[in-house]
């Protein structure tokens, strides 16, 4: 058997725990296939890599590119033909990965797209999106360029419907595409636990306004209605502890500065505060041990629900309403900004679950299910890619 090289592309290193989490999962099956003889992946920082990544995987440190734009875009592009040609398959591995932001627009379509356009014409080597979802790409230019990417890629295998119906829109061969999961749901799955009352309830929350909002206007009040929320629950209910998640740490929103403020505002024995760890079973432990989980992350609602524990989900990005809605239970999701204007919203669903879990349980039974089907058939679906991989030339 030929076995192959391989690289991963990924946000790794940025002190992320869902990112931690995709690269655990998929590094963890890779190393279970005999095709594969080598794996490496590059990290923001080598420090930031997760406690139980394997020691065999092949860690390299991003470099820093200096200059304006253009030469750092051009610096970006060779350094990734540099890891195509030192390997024989090129994995962009889960996560929101194709996508525009308001500040570098579509730059990082252009350079995939650059990538992808070298490939085609020099390399030929296998490019593989495994997991991954489509976020909002709105420009005409970015459009096209989304379009080039898909099909300029070997596979596409997408996490959930909507990311699915938009690559179904822009590729020719249909073939080249698959709606598959996230792929957190390839780890293991612990026993299930049997909730019969709430007495601990986690939540994942961050800064949002000032961070992805440009809305600095609502961000004091955006803190304040959380503080206000968790003091209400921990007053009406005195046996029930809540800890705040910090699933990410000095980039993005801050979670656990925000967190901190909560903690500081709020003098209870009662309230606890997980910090982000490299240790990413630390925080599965700990996730495992709630009975309600209230969350804005996206990884953290999906590892509540991949434990059967009972979500309500805060959607800032349009991943978080589209998993819901794919599990049919968009119910018990709110959008940010009808969260932030309402009086009692939350609130009202957060004492409805508390007095009536039993009620909760049969309203999450179906996507649990769903869930669950997810885990057993991802490794299925993703041999038969791998497999793929042996099979073409």
């Amino acid at each position: 058997m030929n076995k192959k090289k391989v690289f991963i592309s990924g946000y790794y290193g940025f002190n992320n725990v869902g990112d931690d989490l995709l690269l655990l999962s998929l590094t963890n099956y890779l190393l279970s296939q005999n095709n594969i003889s080598k794996i490496s992946i590059v990290v923001k920082e080598i420090a930031a890599k997760p406690l139980q990544l394997d020691k065999s995987i092949k860690v390299i440190e991003a470099p820093v590119f200096k200059g304006n734009k253009i030469t750092r875009i051009l610096k970006t592009i060779l350094a990734e033909i540099k890891h195509l040609r030192e390997n024989d398959i090129y994995i962009f591995g889960g996560g929101t990965r194709l996508f525009e932001t308001k500040n570098r627009k579509y730059q990082s379509l252009l350079i995939k797209y650059l990538f992808l356009q070298y490939n085609a014409l020099f390399l030929h080597k296998k490019v593989y999106h495994l997991g991954i979802g489509i976020g909002d790409v709105k420009s005409k230019f970015g459009k096209y360029l989304l379009k080039r990417i898909l099909n300029l890629s070997s596979f596409i295998y997408l996490r959930d419907k909507k990311s699915y119906s938009i690559a179904e829109s822009y590729v020719k061969k249909q073939q080249k595409i698959s709606l598959g999961s996230d792929l957190f749901f390839l780890s293991k799955k612990p026993q299930v636990k049997k909730i019969d009352k709430v007495e601990k309830i986690g939540l994942s929350i961050f800064n949002y306004f000032g961070y992805i909002s440009d809305d600095v206007n609502k961000k004091d009040i955006f803190i304040e209605k959380w503080i206000a929320i968790i003091k209400d629950i921990l007053n009406k209910n005195p046996n029930i502890e809540i800890s705040l998640f910090s699933f990410q740490k000095k980039y993005g929103g801050n979670d656990e500065v925000f967190n901190q403020k909560i903690m500081e505002s709020i003098n209870s024995p009662r309230l606890y505060h997980v910090k982000y760890t490299t240790n990413t079973n630390n925080v599965l432990n700990k996730i495992h041990e709630l009975d309600l989980c209230i969350g804005m992350r996206y990884h953290f609602c999906l590892v509540a629900l991949y434990y059967n524990i009972p979500v309500l989900g805060i959607n800032y990005q349009p991943k978080i309403l589209n998993e819901f809605k794919d599990l049919g239970i968009d119910q018990f999701c709110f959008e940010i900004n009808e969260f932030l204007n309402s009086s009692s919203l939350l609130e009202n669903k957060i004492d409805g679950i508390i007095k009536d879990v039993n009620k909760t349980k049969q309203n999450f039974s179906e996507a649990f299910l769903k869930i669950n089907k997810r885990h057993l058939t991802l490794k299925e679906q993703l041999d038969t890619i791998l497999f793929q991989f042996n099979e073409r030339k």
